[in-house]
Parts: C-alpha cells; sequence; structure tokens
C-alpha cells in the first residue's frame, strides 16, 4: 500500500465513545440499546463497504460521515441493520421507482438479521440509564398514587 493510501485512511479523530460503551441511534436504524464493539476510520469503512461511492443516505443526514469515525455496535438480539423506510432514503427516486412497494418488501424481508451494525458517530449517543427505584422510594409512590 503505498504511502498516500495509509495516508488517507490513518485516523487522525479522537474516539468519542469507548469501547464497551452503551450506545442508542439518534435517527437511524431499528430501536435498542446496543454495546461499542469497535470503530473505524470513515473513509476505510467507505472504501470497503461501498467502494468508494457514496453512501447517499448517510451522505444526506450527515455530512463529512467519512470523515468522522464509523462505530460498530452489537446487539444481544439479532436485527436488521436498516429500516423498511430507510431503504427509500438510501436511493435515488429514479432506482427506488425501478421497482414496485412489494418488490422492494420482498427484498427487506431477504436482509439477514445480524447483531453487528455499523452507525456514524454522529447518530449515536450514550445511552443515559435511569436509576431504579429503591424499595423505599417505590413504596411511597405507590402510597401516593392510592391516596389519590
Amino acid at each position: 500500500m503505498s504511502n498516500e493510501n495509509l495516508e488517507r485512511l490513518r485516523c487522525n479523530v479522537e474516539p468519542i465513545f469507548n469501547i464497551g460503551d452503551k450506545v442508542v441511534s439518534k435517527i437511524t436504524g431499528l430501536p435498542g440499546v446496543g454495546q461499542v464493539a469497535g470503530y473505524i476510520n470513515g473513509q476505510a469503512f467507505n472504501d470497503n463497504t461501498y467502494k468508494g461511492h457514496s453512501n447517499l443516505y448517510w451522505d444526506t443526514l450527515f455530512p463529512n460521515w467519512y470523515e468522522k469515525l464509523i462505530y460498530y455496535v452489537y446487539f444481544v438480539e439479532p436485527r436488521k441493520f436498516i429500516r423498511f423506510d430507510e431503504i427509500a432514503m438510501g436511493q435515488t427516486k429514479e432506482n427506488y421507482n425501478l421497482y414496485t412497494e412489494e418488490e422492494w418488501q420482498k427484498y427487506y424481508q431477504k436482509l439477514p438479521e445480524v447483531n453487528l451494525i455499523a452507525y456514524t458517530s454522529d447518530d449515536l449517543e450514550l445511552f443515559e440509564q435511569v436509576p431504579l427505584m429503591t424499595d423505599k422510594e417505590s413504596q411511597k409512590f405507590v402510597d401516593d398514587f392510592n391516596k389519590e
């Protein structure tokens, strides 16, 4: 690999999330809490996944996503890596209209369910777990509710 290519793939961005952090997607994908399993330079991800072509959906939502980190998020329960409505958003109108809605539904149904999904750094946020009530707080809540 040439020095120019190595420099292009070098990750000059500090990670926002750490491996093991619990995260949720803000915009794309199905709801749920996942765990950061790894990350990669956005340009390297683009070169390997899209072979240098654009990702119309990410390009629209997250301009310059390829200049940031892409995080691999692990979900315990396998899931589709995309919502059905996101398929249309990732296509040009001309390309989407080549197929019927039913054909797109069949295509979506055939997509595999996976545990590891890639997200742009702009699409993730830390999952803030709400602390559970203590037994005393829980009983007070029930007592107050029953008074009303």
